[in-house]
């Protein structure tokens, strides 16, 4: 009997034994499984990260392809602004060329040692005095100056009065001194067919101008008429389109009327 209980005994301890290891085997083979997953999730996280990074690689590639398309654009600006650099270029010439222009008609400059353009004209050059033309001086020539013309007017009640008229002047010649009768060509003034100048001697009261206007043409005038028939108007006409550059001196002059 007690070999019977005790067989008993050892027979449900085996079998409690079993069961023991059924359980932890059980639980062991579901935790490694669970941890098979969770490594297999983990494996699947890196694949998505590979995949993720192989995106973003393949991202970066496109943009870059992208931003070399741009350079062409890019490129076709710059060609398109350079292509505007000649039009620039014109007008910075035709602009150089229009105050090349300019700055030679300027350059010729018509001076007195005696008279200041806006001063006064001193008696000694009107008939109140000796009647002298006053001296002259200029500068500023321009190269190709073929001839130099010298008229003095002055604005009267009954229009433009010619008080010397002198054409055909050296393109040389630099300067008049005070009473010179041998220098180019006289003409007719508004006193008359005498060849010379023609002090002023106005009649009127008050202050009046006088104007020496000095001008370079591109060649001589000639005239079929003789110098004696030559006015002031018919020289101002003849060198409309020949004038290379003009400088004007004006000074105004009071008589002392009784």
């Amino acid at each position: 009997m007690s070999k019977v209980w005790q067989f008993g005994m050892v027979a449900f301890l085996v079998a409690c034994s079993g069961d023991s290891g059924e359980e932890g085997g059980g639980a062991a083979s579901q935790d490694t499984g669970a941890d098979a997953s969770d490594l297999g999730s983990g494996a699947a996280d890196a694949v998505a990260d590979t995949a993720v990074e192989s995106d973003a690689a393949t991202g970066s590639g496109a943009d870059a392809v992208d931003d070399t398309a741009v350079a062409p654009d890019t490129t076709a600006d710059v060609a398109e602004d350079t292509a505007v650099d000649p039009d620039t270029s014109a007008d910075v010439a035709e602009d150089t060329t229009a105050d090349t222009t300019a700055d030679t008609t300027a350059t010729l400059l018509l001076t007195s040692p005696v008279m200041a353009d806006g001063g006064t004209m001193p008696a000694r050059h009107t008939c109140d005095d000796m009647g002298l033309s006053p001296p002259l001086a200029w500068t500023g020539v321009p190269e190709d100056t073929g001839a130099l013309v010298l008229l003095s007017t002055t604005i009267a009640p009954d229009g433009k009065k010619w008080n010397w008229v002198l054409y055909n002047l050296s393109a040389s010649q630099r300067e008049l001194a005070e009473g010179l009768t041998d220098a180019g060509t006289f003409g007719r003034t508004s006193d008359g067919p005498t060849l010379a100048y023609a002090a002023p001697c106005s009649q009127g009261p008050g202050e009046k101008f006088y104007t020496f206007t000095l001008y370079a043409l591109d060649a001589p005038l000639a005239f079929a008429d003789a110098p004696s028939s030559v006015t002031g108007d018919l020289v101002e006409a003849a060198i409309a389109g020949h004038v290379l550059a003009e400088s004007a001196l004006t000074v105004g002059y009071t008589r002392t009327v009784p």
